[in-house]
């Protein structure tokens, strides 16, 4: 059953054909979990916008970037042209949703392994 589950989302995310998450519930601050970290992103949305921070030993570099985001398929994509990694995708885990990187993702589901870096909504 897991592997059938495992197809699916796979099929999803290569297709973009999943459909997006309701733009109410996505919204909110999403960063990494836990402390002593030396890097990190640090991305808010909020009606259709996003601000993104790269966070290193207590200093943000570069200042924020600031633009706006939409969905392909399940894919939300973030518009700006410096935007690290600019395709996220979003699942949920505990009424949260949590952002990936595509590959982080793709690794989630041929491993089962979360990484340590994904991005954890906070609200």
């Amino acid at each position: 059953m897991k592997l059938a589950a495992v197809l699916v989302a796979t099929f999803q995310l290569l297709c973009g054909c999943a459909s997006a998450p309701p733009a109410a519930k996505i919204q909110g601050h999403y960063t990494v979990r836990g402390e002593g970290w030396s890097a990190y992103e640090d991305i808010t949305l909020s009606n259709g916008n996003f601000r993104w921070l790269f966070v290193t030993g207590g200093a943000r570099l570069p200042d924020s970037l600031t633009g706006f985001y939409s969905f392909e398929g399940n894919l939300l994509i973030f518009h700006h042209p410096l935007m690290r990694q600019p395709k996220r995708v979003l699942t949920q885990h505990n009424g949260n949703y949590v952002m990936w990187t595509p590959t982080q993702y793709k690794e989630f589901l041929k491993t089962g392994q979360t990484p340590m870096d994904v991005l954890y909504q906070t609200r």
